[in-house]
């Protein structure tokens, strides 16, 4: 033991371009994973990692107790992913598992978290423009590629591109998951995509929505136009685009400033169309600050004026007397009311009878003495 204690291994840093290996290991209540790296045909650790399983988790299959470890490693130990190969070495077939989360939700989501990932960008300048693509393994390995156009494109145009370069690289690669982050994802996206590769997304509820929309766009060199019954076919534009293009309507060399509705009248004249057309003109329009200066105030009464008869409280009150409301003998039988004109604050008495003395004594007690003379 003392020997052993005495060669204990100690951790070392990896060197830059090595292939790393890890170990998973799993017991009822707790996951652990080693991070090694083979050096002279000796393993040398490089970082431990280990948590205790809580709640439901002490329950889940050896299988998926052994992707939680590598899930869990993965977020923890990101930098050494990133920058190295790893090769897991586990008897279990994990990787089997994982191409098939559909047996189990928390497997879809480690799959996803541990999926490819297509990363695109694209800018313009004068003698052309250009795209770029990434695309990054669970392991972090990158493999990137460039994109060079010769003729006049838009960016977005020139980022849909990428996108499907990547696709097709995707596929030859025969990658499974793969997470699109674009630098300008919009609503065309799923659209075009189905109008030129003929892919549609997983969600069955969402791909039935591009089928049913599919007849009612086209791809026109390399854009995508939506029909309209009223004037030739609509360009479709992306958030960025469509907020320029309000801010030229509104406030731009020929704007006049005016509201959402001939805002949007006059875009679709223009030959150009998305979604929310109306709801995104709202809201650049609302923030248009010449509109906050000069715009007319409105000094019309949101409703209408009521006449005050009475001054201040207290000055004037009506007083009436209903009628009979009880027939039992002894009982009161009218009702003697006074109303301010000013507050409709109420006084009320019951009477066996209506008389003289009996009213003066309700004006003094319940008016004059409470609320002074009116």
């Amino acid at each position: 033991m003392k020997e052993y204690i005495d060669n204990l291994p100690t951790l070392t840093s990896p060197v830059e371009g090595e292939t790393l290996f890890i170990y998973l290991e799993a017991s009822k209540e707790c996951i652990s994973t080693v991070l090694v790296s083979e050096r002279e045909r000796i393993q040398v650790p490089i970082y431990f990692v280990s948590r205790v399983l809580q709640g439901a988790e002490m329950n889940y299959p050896e299988l998926e107790k052994l992707t939680l470890a590598l899930v869990h490693t993965a977020r923890k130990l990101r930098r050494y992913f990133q920058a190295h190969q790893i090769v897991v070495l586990t008897n279990k077939p994990t990787r089997q598992v994982l191409l098939k989360p559909e047996k189990s939700g928390r497997m879809a989501k480690w799959a996803i978290e541990l999926e490819w990932k297509l990363y695109t960008d694209a800018a313009l300048s004068f003698d052309g423009s250009w795209a770029g693509l990434m695309l990054v393994n669970p392991e972090g390995k990158k493999i990137t590629y460039a994109l060079r156009f010769e003729f006049a494109t838009t960016n977005n145009e020139a980022e849909y591109k990428a996108l499907l370069a990547g696709l097709r690289m995707a596929k030859e690669l025969k990658i499974l998951y793969l997470l699109t982050l674009e630098d300008d994802v919009t609503w065309m996206t799923p659209l075009q995509v189905y109008l030129e590769a003929g892919i549609l997304p997983e969600d069955k509820n969402e791909a039935s929505k591009i089928r049913i929309k599919a007849p009612s766009y086209k791809m026109m060199n390399g854009a995508l136009y939506r029909r309209s019954f009223l004037t030739s076919w609509l360009r479709c534009v992306g958030p960025k685009q469509a907020t320029v293009i309000i801010q030229e309507m509104h406030a731009g060399i020929c704007g006049l400033h005016a509201g959402p509705r001939s805002i949007v009248a006059k875009i679709i004249g223009l030959g150009y169309y998305w979604p929310t057309m109306h709801h995104d003109a709202t809201i650049v329009l609302q923030t248009c600050e010449s509109c906050q200066i000069y715009s007319n105030i409105p000094r019309l009464l949101k409703q209408e004026l009521v006449s005050v008869t009475s001054a201040w409280p207290f000055m004037k009150w009506g007083i009436d007397i209903v009628r009979p409301i009880n027939d039992t003998p002894g009982s009161p039988r009218f009702l003697l009311v006074a109303i301010d004109y000013f507050t409709n604050w109420a006084e009320a008495k019951p009477l066996t009878a209506i008389i003289g003395k009996q009213v003066e004594k309700f004006v003094w007690e319940h008016i004059v003495c409470r609320f002074g003379v009116p």
